[in-house]
């Protein structure tokens, strides 16, 4: 096992490796990094200096933060992570984590994991992704609602979004809670319905749960965090 810090910074996850700082996106499909060798988990990579039309410093600039690689799913596909949100971080396991709580099947489809929400009784095949800060939701599933704010996001080949945000009450499993969700631009949207998905599952459950990434045997595990 090993065990590394998080640097929690606008609901996203960047993994402290030594002096490096790599975002944790699960809704990637491929790593890259600023074009030195990365090294995690006893492994030296190599990453590429960006993925189609991405590319690192884009990203960094859009987020705010410096970075030295982003870690997608090519490399986070065969781990078992679990994210300790509350105490800044994470661990790497070779087995996966056997925790009580409630447990999630999820599925992987063009190498994006996804797993079924529940929203007004009807229920929407969300991706996975722990890149994305805000949640999103088609919106139907928000028609009636009122909305609560407004937010800025953005996607590197998009720039920078408005989007308005709406508390939604949602349930996984067993567990209720909400979430914090917006509406994508219909470029991004149709994106994500690629996937065979309808919306996005942001990072708002970290503040209730701690979530063991069972990635190599298709589970998500949500721990209730102590008081």
């Amino acid at each position: 096992m090993a065990i590394y810090e998080i640097d929690v910074f606008n609901n996203h996850i960047i993994l402290l490796v030594g002096d490096k700082r790599a975002l944790l996106d699960t809704g990637a499909t491929h790593s890259f990094g600023d074009g030195n060798e990365f090294q995690f988990l006893d492994e030296t990579y190599d990453f590429m200096d960006g993925f189609l039309s991405f590319n690192l410093d884009s990203v960094a600039d859009l987020l705010g933060t410096e970075l030295h690689a982003l870690l997608g799913n090519d490399v986070l596909k065969q781990q078992n992570f679990l994210v300790r949100w509350r105490q800044k971080t994470i661990q790497f396991s070779s087995t996966p984590f056997d925790l009580p709580g409630e447990r999630i099947p999820i599925h992987f489809m063009m190498n994006i994991p996804l797993l079924d929400i529940e929203v007004a009784g009807r229920t929407c095949k969300t991706v996975l992704n722990t890149g994305a800060h805000i949640s999103y939701l088609n919106r139907d599933l928000t028609a009636g609602m009122t909305q609560v704010d407004k937010r800025e996001d953005f996607y590197p080949l998009l720039g920078r979004f408005q989007t308005p945000i709406y508390e939604v009450p949602i349930t996984m499993g067993s567990e209720q809670f909400l979430i914090e969700a917006g509406h994508l631009p219909a470029i991004l949207q149709w994106m994500v319905r690629m996937t065979t998905a309808t919306g996005v599952l942001g990072n708002d459950y970290f503040r209730y749960y701690d979530a063991a990434f069972n990635f190599a045997h298709n589970e998500l595990i949500l721990v209730k965090q102590e008081a």
